[in-house]
């Protein structure tokens, strides 16, 4: 998100989300390496896991699958 852009929308919505969800915790941030280390707009590319293990970006959208991480441990040689 741009800082200089206007606000999207549910924009607020998703910051307050976020905000329950990060704040006081410590996370673990976690690379795909089947994607670059950034995006186009210079953001750093990760997985973020929360402290219960839930990941954090699975919460953000309220989805109940896993991204293609899962599937990329399960390969051999795909540990990450």
């Amino acid at each position: 998100m741009d800082p200089r852009a206007p606000m999207q929308c549910f924009g607020q919505e998703a910051s307050r989300q976020a905000a329950a969800l990060l704040m006081g915790q410590n996370v673990l941030l976690e690379a795909n390496p089947s994607q670059g280390e950034w995006d186009a707009y210079d953001r750093l590319l990760r997985y973020v896991w929360l402290e219960d293990g839930r990941l954090f970006n699975l919460e953000m959208i309220g989805g109940t699958r896993q991204p293609d991480l899962e599937q990329q441990r399960a390969r051999p040689g795909g540990a990450v």
